[in-house]
């Protein structure tokens, strides 16, 4: 059987499934920034935590820049951002944001690109950050070995993956095992995806219920296969990060949660070794 890293198609399915559907919607930066961070209240302290840490970052999957747009508020004068993503109509509304966004200290610059092969050269960024992406890419071992290989000695990466072990995670599991057998019985090819497009409630949840059934890959991890993932890097923390069914209550808590072992996401920050002098 053809393995999913080896099915060039799944670039184009993905791209053709995010340039519809971008995530958290397609509104306004201010509405699409206050759903996200009504969901994920603890991603601005992160990003935070970032800035405080580094002045120069790639994002890889930037979708709408929602991310990209808070940090550059952040970053210190000087710094540098740039977001990468592979939805061409994510980008184009990434830089629309860019006006309608508030006052930032950084101006940033967003492009399409491929997580497995980033146009950046070798040893060459200071840090990179990417929440619930490379997950869905058709090899995360390639997208996580291309952030080894950008990343310059010293440098960190701070990355969030599905937690294999989460209930939300779970379910979608669930869900996509449920259409993958009706698909096998009927000759179909995500027959509930087709069914549900257009009838979900965007406002309740956002794009996650098409990604569960729409994306080609999807992805989650235990402990053993984060740290086996990461094998290259030097692990500074690892911790599971989110609430499962943020999208039917509100947190007020707006700080970094506690680790949370069952969390949707495994937040893993990782360096890049320093090279050693030569003799």
């Amino acid at each position: 059987m053809t393995k999913k890293e080896d099915r060039p198609q799944y670039f184009e399915e993905g791209k053709e499934f995010w340039n519809a559907r971008p995530c958290d919607g397609q509104n306004f930066f201010a509405e699409r920034r206050r759903f996200r961070y009504a969901k994920d209240p603890w991603i601005p302290a992160l990003l935070e935590r970032i800035a405080q840490q580094h002045s120069n970052v790639v994002e890889v999957g930037c979708g709408q820049g929602t991310d990209g747009i808070t940090l550059c508020a952040m970053l210190p004068e000087g710094g540098s951002y740039t977001g990468f993503d592979l939805s061409t109509e994510s980008i184009a509304s990434a830089n629309n944001a860019i006006s309608d966004a508030p006052k930032m200290v950084v101006t940033p610059e967003f492009k399409v690109g491929n997580a497995e092969k980033l146009d950046l050269p070798g040893d060459s960024v200071e840090c990179v950050y990417s929440l619930g992406v490379l997950h869905h890419s058709p090899s995360t071992v390639r997208a996580v070995r291309e952030v080894y290989r950008v990343i310059k000695p010293g440098g960190s990466a701070h990355i969030l993956l599905y937690n294999r072990w989460s209930p939300r995670v779970l379910i979608a599991h669930l869900f996509r095992g449920f259409q993958g057998l009706l698909d096998r019985i009927f000759g179909t090819r995500r027959c509930l995806y087709n069914l549900l497009k257009g009838r979900h409630a965007e406002g309740i949840l956002g794009t996650a219920l098409l990604e569960c059934f729409g994306v080609p890959v999807l992805r989650s991890y235990s402990i053993d296969a984060m740290e086996e993932l990461f094998t290259d890097f030097e692990i500074k923390e690892m911790r599971g990060i989110g609430d499962n069914f943020s999208y039917f209550w509100k947190s007020s808590n707006k700080d970094i949660p506690k680790p949370f072992f069952f969390g949707v996401f495994w937040y893993v920050h990782v360096e890049k070794q320093a090279q050693s002098g030569s003799d």
